[in-house]
Formats: C-alpha cells, structure tokens, sequence
C-alpha cells in the first residue's frame, strides 16, 4: 500500500503550518522553480519529525485525506 498526499495539505494537518496558499507548485522559468523547490523542501522539513514513527505517519497521511494505492490497481 502507498499514500500520496499534497505536502500543503499534509503540513496543515500536521499543524505546522496555518492555512493554505503558502507555496507553489508551479514555474514558467528557473527562479519560479527554484522558489517552488524550496517552498516544497521547507515544508517536507517541518513535517519530516512526524515520519519517524509509521504508525504516527499512517495516521497524519489519513487525516490529510491521503490517496491509498495498492499494488497492481489505479
């Protein structure tokens, strides 16, 4: 089984972050894409903590209304 989840999305429920709109997902040229790396990296670092516990990690991807995908489905 497999959980994908938006990282914004995630970052919210796990409360480290207020509310949406904080970070990009897109980019016309290079600056706009090294901005939405980062914007992306600084938000896996604060949930990071939350992941080193699997069950605690379940728990946060579902909570954030993760996608569950299983092996050999769509």
């Amino acid at each position: 089984m497999t959980l994908t989840v938006d990282i914004e999305t995630l970052a919210i429920a796990a409360g480290v972050v207020d509310k949406g709109g904080g970070i990009s997902y897109s980019a016309r040229n290079l600056n706009q894409l090294r901005k939405s790396l980062q914007g992306q990296a600084n938000y896996l670092q604060l949930v990071h903590p939350y992941f080193t516990d699997a069950t605690t990690a379940e728990s946060l991807m579902r909570q954030a209304g993760a996608r569950e995908w299983r092996k050999g489905t769509s």
